[in-house]
């Protein structure tokens, strides 16, 4: 183990533990401190599609193993596809970090994976339309 650090804000609290090889194990109840911790790693750490979305469905091994079944290269095109039908050009001005929420989701829908609850689908697209939706545009 490279570094072990615990994070604790008001009742919530995680650890993160860097091992020599680089992996980063992030360990917490699923909450607004731990979502809040993955989503700054994911925006330093430039993950893949395929971990972006694993992340959503990491409390559930069987989900898990569906997914990895059902992950193909074929999916993530499909789903950038269906992802640039529906928002049209604003896909383009969206940070990659955002694009890949956007995906993600769509790659969850599409492969049909019972969820526990809604967040992953509609929690990264709420977070993307409230930032376009409130954010001025200059015409210059």
């Amino acid at each position: 183990i490279e570094y072990r650090a615990k994070i604790t804000r008001n009742s919530s609290s995680l650890t993160l533990t860097q091992f020599n090889n680089g992996t980063l194990l992030l360990q917490g109840k699923t909450d607004k401190l731990f979502d809040d911790s993955c989503d700054l790693i994911e925006k330093i750490a430039n993950p893949s599609d395929k971990e972006v979305i694993a992340r959503f469905i990491s409390s559930d091994e069987g989900n898990l193993k569906i997914f990895a079944d059902r992950y193909t290269p074929e999916l993530i095109n499909v789903a950038e596809n269906n992802v640039k039908g529906k928002i049209g050009v604003a896909s383009d001005y969206l940070e990659s970090y955002d694009q890949k929420w956007f995906i993600a989701s769509e790659c969850l829908c599409l492969s049909k994976i019972p969820l526990p609850e809604f967040s992953p689908l509609v929690m990264p697209s709420i977070k993307v339309w409230i930032f376009i939706a409130f954010t001025p545009l200059s015409c210059e």
